[in-house]
């Protein structure tokens, strides 16, 4: 595909923010406010399959051996996975996207890749599809997401990821986006965030980026 080609589909990349570890807080609201560390056991081989951003504060990631986890952040509170209920709430999750495209790649309960190039007639903008997204799906679950849009997935999926939790990133096509991508680091990589936003062809992201939460 040509770069020109690249910068013409309207991706929506749809992020739960930190979803199995928001899950255990929606349905415990006492854990409000504190470390919570999704996996297990505690002893052992246990790792961690998730952790609020609390418990990243404290160097808490994913994959991470529990144990370790736990030397990092003691005072966390430790969920086992509850993978029916992640399930029926991810069911309801892409309910909502489906009103908007039939044209979604799932990549997790958690995540998915909308294309809005064909949709865009019905609803209207862009922004205006990914903000009604982010709405209902703390309207009708409880939970947030964070929405990055572009021209394509890499660069929605890039977008996505700046301004977690509940973010909102639009990068408009132009006829150098192609340029965007290539002056990140991979997305969840750590080096994203607002001290590495580069320049986006001749302009700086910042100009860039049309809509932002």
């Amino acid at each position: 595909m040509s770069q020109r080609e690249s910068c013409e589909r309207t991706i929506l990349h749809m992020d739960m923010d930190a979803f199995y570890a928001s899950v255990e807080e929606l349905d415990a609201p006492e854990l409000s406010g504190w470390p919570v560390i999704v996996g297990g056991p505690r002893e052992g081989r246990g790792v961690v399959a998730a952790a609020n951003y609390v418990a990243r504060r404290f160097g808490v990631r994913s994959a991470m051996p529990m144990t370790q986890a736990l030397r990092l952040c003691p005072d966390a509170r430790v969920r086992t996975p509850r993978m029916a209920r992640y399930v029926e709430l991810s069911a309801a999750i892409h309910e909502i996207l489906h009103r908007y495209t039939p044209c979604i790649e799932p990549l997790a309960l958690d995540e998915a890749y909308l294309d809005l190039s064909d949709s865009l007639r019905l609803f209207g903008h862009a922004e205006g599809i990914g903000r009604d997204i982010q709405r209902k799906i703390r309207q009708q679950t409880g939970l947030s997401a964070s929405i990055g849009i572009g021209p394509n997935k890499l660069i929605a999926k890039i977008a996505s990821d700046l301004e977690k939790p509940a973010g909102f990133v639009q990068v408009p096509a132009t006829p150098r986006c192609g340029h965007f991508s290539h002056r990140f680091p991979s997305p969840g990589s750590g080096a994203s965030g607002p001290r590495a936003r580069p320049a986006c062809g001749p302009a700086a992201l910042s100009a860039s980026v049309i809509c932002r939460g």
